[in-house]
């Protein structure tokens, strides 16, 4: 299926599939037209596409709750600030709460804050929203982000913070499984070090396969405080109760690549095998090559080389799934000949 999309330019687009409907979410980008854009969705903003199996039969703008600066209708060439104008959807996440989807999204609410926000549809074609805040602390919050929900209807939220309020930046957790939102910070928070970007949050559940006790939240990302030597790195909670990654609990540890360049890590991506196991994606910067790990069955987690992907690829496009019916992984990525589809182990 194509966009009905002849003129915007979609950017970042997320997909999630519940029953014969396909949830596209994607940010429209039409710089000095506020009012022009994918069949009436705003500039700068966050739209939804419903594909039944058949055709379109939905796309509209994703409502939100709150409103910031209403300046010059240019969107920021970088997403970084000062912000002029009203803007949502450059960083998401797309995912399924039950069989309707939730998206979260980076949101400008001042000329130089953001939130991290979220909306659900509240119906299969998201005609309707709901819409809350996740974060709303610090300066600038919520590039990067990544949502999931557990099967009582809780969210996990991990993304990246780049500025706190006191000019530090890092990694931060965010659950409402005690209620409201509570936010933690994986790892310290500092003006120095910068990790976090390229955030992918996921749940690994407690198998015979895995030995694993209780479900354990795992996010990826990447340490780019040398730009020079990039490297990934996954951070792992153990969620023996509703509370238990709030505050603290998380073990961050570096994925050691001795396959890769010593530059490694951008465009993380995560997604979990029929064993409950983790398998991680991401870009190799100096080889320009796409490497695929699988995680082991020991705690703490470690991860394998699975494949070594990709002759001149880029991190543009990659993402990585798992088909429990096939037993196939599947990565997406761009390289200089067009978009490239791995499958298979």
């Amino acid at each position: 299926m194509t966009l009905p999309s002849p003129n915007d330019e979609p950017r970042p687009i997320a997909v999630a599939t519940s029953g014969s409907n396909t949830y596209i979410a994607y940010y429209t980008s039409r710089s000095g037209s506020p009012t022009v854009g994918l069949h009436g969705v705003s500039a700068c903003s966050l739209a939804i596409a419903v594909h039944n199996g058949a055709s379109w039969v939905s796309w509209t703008s994703v409502q939100t709750g709150t409103t910031g600066p209403g300046g010059s209708p240019l969107c920021t060439a970088t997403g970084t600030p000062p912000y002029s104008w009203f803007e949502y959807g450059r960083w998401l996440s797309l995912t399924l709460n039950g069989s309707l989807p939730v998206v979260s999204y980076w949101s400008v609410v001042g000329t130089s804050t953001t939130e991290l926000q979220f909306s659900s549809c509240t119906t299969s074609v998201c005609t309707a929203f709901t819409t809350g805040i996740i974060d709303s602390t610090g300066s600038q919050v919520g590039r990067w982000n990544s949502l999931s929900f557990d099967t009582s209807g809780f969210s996990y939220a991990a993304y990246y913070v780049d500025n706190d309020g006191g000019g530090n930046k890092g990694l931060r957790f965010a659950t409402n499984a005690t209620g409201s939102f509570v936010t933690t910070n994986v790892e310290p928070m500092s003006a120095i070090t910068d990790v976090g970007r390229f955030a992918r949050l996921r749940t690994l559940p407690n198998t015979p396969a895995n030995g694993f006790t209780f479900p354990t939240q795992v996010i990826a990302y990447a340490d780019v405080t040398n730009p020079a030597a990039n490297f990934a790195k996954v951070a792992s909670c153990t969620q023996s109760g509703t509370s238990a990654c709030n505050g603290g609990g998380w073990t961050p540890a570096l994925v050691p690549d001795t396959g890769a360049s010593p530059n490694y890590g951008r465009a993380t991506s995560l997604t979990v095998d029929a064993n409950g196991l983790p398998r991680l994606a991401y870009f190799d910067i100096a080889n320009s090559k796409v490497r695929l790990l699988e995680g082991h069955a020991q705690a703490p987690l470690s991860f394998g080389e699975l494949v070594n992907l990709g002759a001149n690829a880029s991190p543009v496009g990659l993402s990585v799934a798992f088909s429990n019916s096939l037993l196939s992984t599947f990565v997406t990525f761009s390289t200089a000949t067009g978009p490239q589809v791995f499958a298979g182990q």
